[in-house]
């Protein structure tokens, strides 16, 4: 294959690679989206039917009730909503870093055969320097395969600490809302006995 048509090719295939990293990108921008109109549609949805409900209690008992039982769901729904979109640009991240791979890969087993090539006809004394470029090549390559595995345990570490952070945020909530409910009950039903003596 002349150089010309090598370069051709390289051409085609970079068009290629950028054409698969545009398409993630929309992918992702309309997962993104989406995600978006249907927590937004969820909670409108929800905040309608919590507002008719505190407009129909009675006592503050049941309103204090009703707020601890939309506000543990509602901070869930928000972290799973907040996973979700990690999840969804995590996922971004590795279809955009396996074509970066796929790439740099067939980059590099380019410049080796080109490598070769020149070898064959390279005046003498020239191996040293093929050998060095190869050497450069391979260090390069054992480079890349650390970030990459660095940056695949980093994102495990980020995900298993959204992980516990989100379970440690809702046990709190539903703590914090449970003590809440707890000390509001006596103070109404105690306003409430006040009232009906009144009357």
């Amino acid at each position: 294959m002349s150089t010309v048509d090598t370069l051709t090719q390289r051409g085609r295939q970079l068009s290629d690679a950028w054409l698969a990293v545009a398409s993630s990108g929309f992918s992702t921008i309309e997962r993104l989206i989406a995600l978006q109109t249907n927590a937004l549609r969820e909670a409108i949805e929800q905040s309608l039917a919590h507002a008719k409900q505190v407009a129909e209690t009675k006592d503050a008992q049941e309103f204090f009730k009703l707020q601890q039982e939309a506000l543990t769901p509602s901070i869930e729904k928000t972290l799973a909503y907040q996973r979700n979109v990690y999840e969804v640009l995590q996922q971004s991240q590795t279809e955009i870093a396996k074509i970066v791979e796929t790439q740099l890969s067939e980059l590099n087993r380019q410049m080796i055969e080109l490598l070769d090539k020149m070898a064959k006809s390279a005046p003498t004394g020239a191996e040293t320097v093929i050998a060095a470029a190869k050497s450069a090549i391979a260090a390069a390559n054992s480079a890349y395969d650390n970030l990459a595995k660095a940056a695949k345990q980093v994102a495990e570490i980020a995900e298993a600490n959204m992980t516990a952070a989100t379970n440690a945020t809702v046990k709190a909530v539903t703590s914090a809302t449970q003590q809440l409910a707890t000390k509001a009950a006596p103070t109404a039903t105690a306003a409430k006995k006040t009232t009906q003596s009144a009357a």
